[in-house]
């Protein structure tokens, strides 16, 4: 289906080629909104998976740690690893461990890029939000459409106006006239009241079409946003429980090796 491009400036041609338009932009706006949920569950999907794969190195050498099963879930198998951590964290009998522990916090520390959740959470954030402006695009092509109506019903009103303005001139034609004046075909009739609200009542069934595609997009994008919140939640839950258990160890761990360290020698 093509829609052809106004050829002149006239405003109701302009206003009916954006009502025409706005249907099928909707549309490809709604797929590529798919797209870009989709994109966002396999971000989320790679976060997860260097999360994961960050915990399991940290937790490398603990001897007591969570023998896991690779089927399970991302984030379960992110609780597991950071509830071993903090099981050794308040351990102190485990003077090895906590060692081990703190020689690897260098690897959490230097994989901190997927900790920087500002982006995706601002893309997921614009994915939610943009879901309310499918409906105001369906209304705001109904209201296009309804102008282009309004606009040529006031051309019409004027082309009326001009040609009641000429009629009574056919009638000063004198009597004795010749037969070429009095042949002339009339001046067509202009367009009555009818057309005009005709006119206006098929523009307006034709941009009922843009708000159905716009309240249609946004039942089917709010469905697809439900399902994925979760997941993108436990992602951000996930961030936090790591970036907890990192300071934790941080201050424990060092803690613990400080008196060792700063003890002063014995008198002679």
């Amino acid at each position: 289906m093509t829609i052809p491009l106004p050829q002149s400036f006239n405003l109701g041609d302009w206003l009916q080629f954006c009502s025409t338009l706005s249907t099928p932009l909707i549309i490809l706006c709604a797929l590529l909104h798919l797209a870009f949920f989709a994109w966002l569950r396999f971000w989320c999907q790679d976060d997860l998976k260097k999360l994961r794969q960050a915990l399991e190195d940290f937790t490398l050498p603990l001897r007591h740690r969570s023998v896991l099963d690779r089927a399970d879930s991302l984030p379960a198998q992110i609780d597991a690893f950071v509830l071993d951590i903090h099981e050794v964290l308040s351990n102190p009998a485990l003077q090895t461990e906590r060692a081990d522990l703190l020689r690897r916090i260098k690897i959490l520390d230097e994989k901190r890029r997927y900790l920087d959740s500002l982006r995706f959470d601002t893309a997921w954030n614009a994915a939610r939000s943009m879901i309310e402006a499918y409906p105001l695009s369906g209304i705001l092509g109904t209201i296009l459409a309804i102008g282009s109506a309004l606009h040529s019903e006031s051309l019409t009103t004027a082309a009326t106006a001009t040609g009641s303005a000429t009629t009574p001139a056919a009638a000063s034609i004198p009597a004795n006239s010749d037969s070429t004046a009095l042949n002339t075909p009339p001046a067509p009739a202009p367009p009555t009241a009818a057309a005009s609200v005709s006119l206006v009542m098929d523009r307006f069934g034709d941009s009922i079409w843009s708000s159905f595609a716009g309240l249609l997009a946004a039942i089917i994008l709010m469905f697809i946003s439900s399902l994925s919140e979760v997941r993108f939640g436990r992602l951000s839950e996930c961030r936090t429980s790591v970036r907890q258990v990192v300071a934790t160890a941080r201050r424990e761990l060092l803690l613990s090796t400080m008196p060792a360290a700063t003890s002063p020698e014995p008198l002679a």
